[in-house]
């Protein structure tokens, strides 16, 4: 991150906007050592109350919120603070959404959950040409001399009528000085852009204000570029305006990829988009510094490039993202496509790049994609497609559709989470977990279910990793808690209930269970917290801390899914976990899986060495549960013995 950016970030003062207190503490969290200050708001109402007391540089604001939602909200911003930026903040941007967002001039856009490297990347992008921008509004305040070579410059009579063009003029627009003397400014005006703009642009510098802002150009041979501008009234003597001054920086380049290659397919009939995305480039910035990084893929681009040319004509190359890159095709053929994706995947592999002496031998994916629209959020979308296949090209035709399909479905899921939050509609059933040496009920585990509209349960398959996506599985995780000790309460009978490390990395959330732990004083044994084994070394630290928080409290803690994928028999010793929850994958088919039986067993074997239960989940019928017990598992759970119930449905003490 260039050190001037981080400078200008600290001196910033940010609003951060959004309905979920979960989510304002962890941004708050995150930022607290960036900004120079934080201050918080729960909706659109409540961030303009702050707006009127205090200065801001940023606002950061959620879509999606009661009273005021962020559209009206930076309306307000943008009509009454305009030298505020402002950043959306969602967990999904659809198409309307960002047509709304580009309405209202939103400076930037970032994903939920947080990812750091994205929110460094969005502020240096919107910070590096304000502060670009404020140089070159200086000089001209200074009176410094206007280098031609540095800007593209050009004059209006009061009319707008060109009266002078600079070289870079010229160039970046393709028409010639004679071409554009004498004609109105607006022959080099892209029909993308509003009159709404112009009108403001004209208000302003007519009432003897410089007015400044990004414009979308149209060249001579219709192709589009922009240019950051500040356009300045002149003055006579008698302070009256004599003509008007514009001067530009050519930022196409650095505009998204996506608006670049979507402007070159307007003048084109068909094309051919390729994407390549270098795999786990994450590591490679740990290795490598930043000028090697540069290097790698300067040559990576290069020699795909050759690659490409060896089969198509011209070849137009973009910087897409910082581990991706990707050429624009006009004439290409449709056939033997896949095999030059492949056989370019197998060169790039198998030729390394020298660097300082040593060789780097780079792994990348492609996706294509070819015809008129859509191409680049077709090409996009292919690499979700195949993350988590062996194959390394696809063909992305018509992948966008599918993908707007699918986000429409995950607004629909949003919309009911929201609702059964808000409703209470969240609710908690409970499985039965049987003694295996008498067949009693030994405690029951705790188990999310929401209520929709038609008062259909659904379960966690239709709903939870859209509320992690979203951020909201943080508020679930609070409703459950409250369901559990409710229902301990008033039964008194031993209750599990899971946990994810993104519940536990929540300081408010972390709270709250202690809170619990106190308020209600639980015997030993009665509560059990159940921790995902192959999720807790992502956050070893917090956990241990955790564990030992809550085990001073009475309670106890349980592996889940142990054996899914991830398993270290070390990891249930650092955890201090006293219960390993047989993962389901290795119970289901287990009486005719001599594999699954050696390794429950050997999981067995070990936790009566470290003195620990072991709970087998997934028990379907008579004969996984014979198989298991005869294998010294020490408890039950499935539908052979019980479905889960609802906590009225639980008789009181075990």
């Amino acid at each position: 991150m260039n050190n001037e950016i981080l400078k200008e970030l600290k001196r910033l003062n940010l609003l951060f906007v959004d309905d979920n207190k979960l989510i304002t503490d962890l941004g708050k969290s995150l930022f607290s050592e960036i900004f120079n200050s934080i201050s918080i708001a729960s909706n659109g109402e409540e961030a303009l109350d702050l707006l009127k007391n205090k200065s801001f540089d940023i606002v950061i604001t959620d879509i999606n919120m009661p009273k005021m939602d962020g559209f009206e909200l930076v309306r307000h911003i943008k009509k009454n603070y305009p030298e505020i930026l402002v950043v959306f903040l969602s967990a999904f941007f659809d198409t309307d959404t960002l047509l709304k967002a580009i309405e209202l001039d939103v400076d930037g856009f970032l994903l939920k959950p947080f990812d750091l490297d994205k929110f460094f990347s969005t502020m240096y992008n919107i910070l590096y040409y304000k502060l670009e921008l404020q140089k070159q509004i200086h000089l001209l305040q200074q009176y410094k001399h206007i280098v031609d070579d540095s800007l593209i410059v050009s004059k209006t009579d009061l009319k707008g009528n060109i009266t002078y063009v600079n070289d870079a003029f010229a160039d970046i627009s393709g028409f010639t000085r004679e071409e554009l003397i004498g004609k109105p400014h607006n022959i080099v005006r892209h029909p993308d852009m509003k009159k709404e703009v112009f009108k403001e642009l004209w208000e302003t510098i007519l009432n003897k204000k410089t007015w400044k802002g990004l414009i979308k150009n149209r060249k001579k041979n219709g192709e589009a570029y922009y240019v950051e501008s500040v356009v300045k009234p002149i003055f006579d003597r008698d302070g009256n305006i004599k003509e008007f001054i514009a001067l530009r920086k050519d930022v196409t380049n650095f505009i998204n990829a996506e608006k670049l290659i979507n402007d070159k397919l307007q003048v084109l009939n068909e094309a051919l988009l390729i994407l390549i995305k270098i795999d786990n480039f994450s590591n490679i910035k740990l290795v490598y510094d930043e000028d090697t990084i540069t290097k790698l893929k300067t040559r990576l681009t290069k020699r795909v490039k050759n690659l490409l040319k060896e089969h198509f004509g011209n070849i137009e190359e973009y910087s897409v993202q910082d581990d991706m890159f990707g050429f624009l095709i006009e004439n290409f053929q449709k056939e033997n496509l896949h095999n030059i994706m492949q056989d370019i995947v197998k060169n790039v592999l198998n030729h390394p790049i020298i660097i300082n002496g040593f060789e780097y031998y780079p792994l990348i994916k492609i996706s294509y994609a070819y015809g008129k629209i859509h191409l680049y959020e077709n090409a996009i979308t292919g690499f979700d497609e195949i993350e988590n296949t062996e194959e390394r090209v696809i063909l992305a035709n018509g992948l966008c559709a599918k993908k707007k399909i699918e986000i429409l479905k995950n607004m629909e899921t949003l919309k009911l989470i929201k609702y059964a939050i808000r409703n209470n509609k969240v609710i908690s059933l409970f499985q039965p977990i049987v003694n295996n040496k008498d067949n009693t009920i030994a405690k029951y585990e705790s188990l999310i279910r929401i209520i929709d509209h038609e008062n259909n349960l659904l379960t966690p398959y239709h709903f939870l990793e859209i509320a992690k996506k979203a951020g909201l599985y943080g508020s679930l995780t609070l409703k459950v808690l409250d369901n559990t000790f409710k229902t301990y309460n008033e039964k008194h009978v031993p209750i599990s209930i899971n946990l994810s490390p993104s519940d536990i990395l929540i300081e408010s959330i972390r709270n709250y269970i202690y809170e619990l732990l106190e308020k209600y004083k639980p015997e030993k044994g009665m509560i059990t917290f159940e921790l995902l084994e192959d999720e807790i070394i992502k956050i070893q630290h917090t956990i241990s801390d955790f564990i030992k928080n809550v085990t001073k409290l009475n309670a106890d803690v349980a592996i889940d899914d142990f054996g899914s994928g991830y398993s270290n028999f070390t990891r249930i010793i650092e955890a201090k976990a006293s219960i390993i929850k047989i993962d389901g994958v290795l119970i289901k088919n287990i009486d005719k899986d001599k594999t699954k039986r050696d390794i429950v067993e050997s999981i067995v074997n070990f936790a009566k060495k470290e003195n620990k239960q072991t709970v087998a989940e997934f028990v379907e019928n008579k004969e996984i549960y014979e198989t298991i017990k005869s294998l010294g598992v020490d408890y039950s759970q499935g539908y052979y013995f019980s479905k889960p119930i609802p906590a009225d449905q639980i008789k009181s003490g075990l």
